[in-house]
């Protein structure tokens, strides 16, 4: 009975996490594992294609008129993470 009550309460907030174009990917999953599978699937690089893409992203990434220095400091970061998990696969 206390796994379903996690189960279900890490399936809300990792639904709460992702923007609505991305539920659709996890509308048929009933566990958590299932849902945390699917995002992962989601957003794993799958190719040198994404590595290249990644890198022309962060290097041509810069801060927009109406952005926090917060929010550009989080988007770099958010980028470079990604690049470097890139290349560990």
């Amino acid at each position: 009975m206390n796994f379903n009550k996690n189960d279900t309460h890490a399936l809300i907030i990792t639904v709460n996490c992702l923007d609505n174009s991305q539920v659709f990917h996890i509308s048929s999953c009933n566990t958590y594992e299932e849902t945390w599978d699917e995002v992962f699937n989601l957003f794993e690089v799958h190719d040198s294609m994404t590595k290249m893409y990644l890198m022309e992203q962060l290097t041509k990434l810069k801060m927009k008129e109406n952005e926090t220095m917060t929010k550009h400091v989080h988007n770099f970061k958010s980028f470079s993470n990604n690049c470097l998990l890139s290349e560990t696969r």
